[in-house]
């Protein structure tokens, strides 16, 4: 049988399901979340997965049962009524992230534009957040289901510019005209979620959509993003033959969200492809120079290797030095895997910290994951 290619990089659920990919089905997570509410915020850090979630969210309400078969929600336990296919709309600023306020309206006007056509609707004159209200009124009255929306990243245009604290501000508080006009069209909405690495509460754009659901640090959805221990040893088991699991686990397995831990998936995937190292830290980027508590240098990679007598063994480099990196990075302890059992909660000192502010000279720390995550093994990674 041949083996299920690797999703490494792959965002889109159509091209997971219809192309060769191993998928952790996360399909439950949906159908909780479209029974138990409408309006949900998610953090996580970038490489986690958020933007295959709300890939896997737009298929679902857009009533493309095709790509579910054999998943949880094309069971009869998911209760999903694919007789509804509800009309979808779409936002990722990670595609191309505004970085001035022309910028940004030219994107937001683009987007009414590309939805005005699509559903035939004539724009009146007025504001943005006035237009995208009458939008959606119109797509919900006119096809008789109401409206999904989804926005993915809805803070990067502010945290690709904090270098310039009244730009960033300028950018949030367009973002919170916009994104407060979702308020009052609660009638014509069936379900809005969106993503970002940043706390709601930090970014300070959400005061008037403030009926916003935090499931962040939300136990039920701990593993709504990255590979539980039972994932990993089902969807990938013939990719693990002689690993060292115990090795695997301890480093990689150490994120939780007050709830059951998961694997970071880019990494492990990128672990599973070479089969030989394991990268040095989570989210992708190795960081070299990195200490231990007991002053010891954490080298680049680590051997997971079965080899000879036991578990993966350390392969020792020459250091590189520890830079600071544009002020936004900065060198911080590192707990040995087997230093830090079951996981810890993340404190200054342990995590990158960066500087959200609100652009008006008062400054707010937050660390770059979501407040009360809680990890194990290494320090936060972009």
């Amino acid at each position: 049988m041949r083996k299920l290619k690797l999703p490494i990089g792959i965002q889109t659920f159509e091209k997971m399901r219809s192309d060769g990919y191993a998928y952790v089905d996360k399909t439950a997570f949906v159908a909780s979340l479209a029974r138990d509410g409408t309006y949900f915020f998610l953090s996580r850090p970038r490489r986690f997965g958020k933007s295959l979630f709300v890939d896997t969210l737009d298929c679902a309400f857009a009533g493309r049962r095709e790509l579910f078969i054999g998943l949880h929600l094309d069971s009869p336990e998911s209760d999903w009524d694919w007789g509804r296919k509800h009309p979808v709309l779409r936002i990722d600023w990670s595609l191309s992230p505004p970085h001035s306020p022309q910028a940004l309206t030219e994107r937001i006007e683009e987007l009414l534009a590309l939805w005005a056509e699509r559903w035939s609707f004539t724009q009146p004159k007025g504001t943005m957040g006035g237009r995208f209200e009458a939008l959606v009124r119109h797509i919900a009255e006119t096809g008789g289901e109401k409206v999904v929306v989804l926005v993915d990243e809805y803070d990067k245009p502010i945290l690709d510019n904090l270098e310039d604290p009244i730009l960033a501000a300028q950018l949030r508080d367009m973002l919170k005209d916009f994104y407060g006009a979702f308020k009052p069209l609660d009638p014509w909405l069936r379900f809005v979620f969106l993503t970002g690495v940043s706390s709601i509460a930090k970014a300070g754009i959400f005061s008037g959509l403030n009926n916003l659901k935090d499931i962040t640090v939300d136990a039920r959805y701990s593993a709504i993003c990255g590979y539980t221990q039972d994932d990993l040893e089902t969807v990938f088991a013939d990719r693990l033959e002689a690993l060292d699991l115990d090795a695997v686990r301890s480093w990689y397995n150490g994120y939780s969200w007050t709830g059951e831990a998961v694997y970071n998936p880019f990494d492990v995937l990128l672990f599973l492809d070479e089969r030989s190292r394991l990268r040095g830290c989570p989210g992708g980027r190795d960081q070299p120079g990195a200490h231990r508590p007991d002053g010891e240098v954490q080298d680049r990679h680590l051997d997971l290797r079965v080899q000879g007598e036991g578990p993966g063994q350390e392969r020792r480099q020459e250091p590189a030095a520890a830079t600071a990196g544009a002020g936004l990075r900065r060198e911080v302890p590192l707990r040995r895997p087997d230093r830090a059992p079951g996981g810890h909660r993340v404190r200054p000192g342990d995590a990158e910290h960066r500087s959200l502010g609100d652009g008006l000279g008062r400054p707010s720390k937050a660390t770059r994951w979501p407040s009360g995550a809680l990890r194990t093994g290494c320090p936060l990674d972009a």
